[in-house]
């Protein structure tokens, strides 16, 4: 019952409002910001196909401007390169494996 409730609230509380605080705020239509944005999301989730896939929703959705969006994906590239290197520093202890993580990694 609970969860047939909550559905109807959905189109109210969600996406459109959260659209309004990316169009209108001009810190997040800076390039540098869309960058780390992609890059902080890659990293949480550990996915750049995940990332990348919410990124093209929101576009799809018209949350997010082709513009800013271009900028996030290419910080989901960068995040996939972060996370690489944070996999291979748990290689750390063993010298050999370590050069050979790092350089998988990057």
């Amino acid at each position: 019952m609970f969860f047939i409730s909550s559905v109807q609230f959905v189109p109210t509380s969600g996406g459109k409002s959260a659209g309004q605080v990316f169009a209108t705020s001009k810190l997040l239509n800076n390039p540098v910001t869309g960058v780390m944005i992609g890059i902080l999301v890659t990293v949480l989730l550990q996915s750049s196909s995940t990332s990348t896939s919410i990124t093209v929703a929101m576009v799809s959705a018209q949350i997010v401007e082709l513009q800013p969006a271009i900028f996030m994906i290419m910080g989901a590239n960068i995040g996939t390169t972060v996370t690489n290197t944070i996999v291979s520093l748990g290689q750390s202890m063993d010298r050999k494996m370590f050069r050979r993580a790092f350089a998988g990694a990057t």
